[in-house]
């Protein structure tokens, strides 16, 4: 019985993560998994993050958890279930994409790097320290941002809580009122169309109404957004309590509500996808074969000739690090090939004919020379396959 309710628990919360995505990454997020039971400290951040078991996860104050990250998923082994506590300590961040079993605890100030495994909880992190990769290396040495005021990283304004707040709220409520009306409009002409050309010439026309309604409407909603709020990206640090973020962050939450499901997701692998980047400002050559949707900072992308970019990977051009927003170029070159569950971070290069192998990490500044192919996290040569 407890297994049928934990199954059925996290189903619903599949389903949550799908419906109510343009809420999580706010800070309307935050009283939703405390209702479920989750502890979560104050200022604490919380993204996409899945696989919870809310009653055995707790976040500690001014903590930062990224998107898609994997937080204490329950243990299924010899037909029982193992469920232990997961703990992030104050001021704890983990990376997009990072897994920390459960049972594991992030000491406080530490950082789990992005696509990274956290440590086995007999070689717990020490405070302050950084971490990254699969299996997870200590890294002495990271850059830190410095010289942004406290009120725009930990303890923000009563001002800027409210601004955030309503910016956030129109982010979520904006996107789905395009649908509503999209929805509107469709049944009104499905209406008339029934009653003047009849059901049959209706049903024949409805893939020219959700082109008309829904489909151009949500890259032309998503490009104008863009444009209007952002401009054009270029190489940037802004501090989480900063408008230049929450601007960003609306623009990339309305491609991934408004524009991604209705449009794009259908797109992937066809030239019309490429047509859609163009419009969003990103750079890219001919040929070029796209079998994923992931970019925000669209101008920071450039894509040579004939690349290919496979499914569940991408160009990954900013990173939240000590709650600064560090935005960066992303470069492959003609014929590169990024596979899948490949990440590249802000700064880095592949050059003409190189490969980035799957489930695999290419660092900040890393470049890929000319014709090489290269695995891991962190990354190491390979012969090309």
């Amino acid at each position: 019985v407890f297994y049928l309710r934990k199954w059925f628990n996290e189903r619903l919360m599949d389903l949550a993560l799908d419906v109510l995505h343009p809420v999580f990454a706010t800070l309307y997020i935050v009283p939703f998994l405390r209702a479920l039971g989750t502890k979560i400290g104050k200022r604490a951040e919380v993204s996409t993050a899945r696989s919870v078991n809310f009653g055995l996860l707790e976040i500690g104050e001014e903590s930062f958890v990224a998107d898609a990250v994997i937080m204490g998923e329950g243990v299924i082994k010899n037909n029982k279930v193992t469920l232990k506590k997961t703990k992030l300590e104050p001021r704890a961040f983990a990376g997009n994409a990072s897994v920390l079993p459960q049972g594991t605890t992030l000491a406080s100030g530490t950082l789990l790097g992005v696509l990274s495994i956290a440590p086995p909880p007999d070689t717990q992190m020490a405070n302050n320290s950084s971490c990254f990769g699969s299996p997870p290396v200590l890294m002495p040495n990271r850059q830190r941002a410095e010289g942004h005021e406290d009120s725009l990283l930990f303890r923000p304004s009563a001002g800027r809580i409210a601004a955030r707040l309503l910016i956030e709220g129109l982010r979520i409520v904006v996107p789905r009122a395009v649908i509503i009306f999209g929805l509107g409009f469709g049944l009104q002409l499905a209406h008339d169309g029934y009653h003047k050309i009849g059901a049959v010439y209706t049903l024949l026309m409805l893939p020219l109404f959700y082109v008309v309604l829904f489909a151009a409407p949500a890259l032309l909603f998503t490009a104008l957004l863009k444009w209007l709020l952002v401009g054009q990206y270029k190489p940037a640090e802004w501090p989480l309590w900063s408008l230049n973020v929450w601007l960003s962050e609306a623009v990339t939450s309305t491609w991934e509500t408004l524009c991604e499901p209705l449009l794009a997701a259908q797109l992937v692998g066809t030239p019309y996808i490429n047509m859609c980047f163009r419009l969003m400002g990103v750079t890219i050559g001919s040929r070029v074969t796209m079998l994923s949707s992931d970019i925000t900072e669209y101008d920071c992308v450039t894509i040579g000739d004939e690349a290919n970019v496979n499914r569940a990977c991408g160009a990954q051009t900013h990173l939240f690090e000590d709650r600064v927003m560090k935005v960066g170029n992303v470069k492959l070159g003609n014929r590169a090939c990024l596979k899948p569950f490949s990440v590249c971070l802000p700064g880095s290069t592949i050059e003409d004919e190189g490969q980035l192998g799957s489930l695999s990490l290419l660092m900040k500044g890393e470049v890929l020379p000319r014709g090489t192919a290269w695995e891991g996290a962190p990354v190491v040569p390979r012969a090309k396959r």
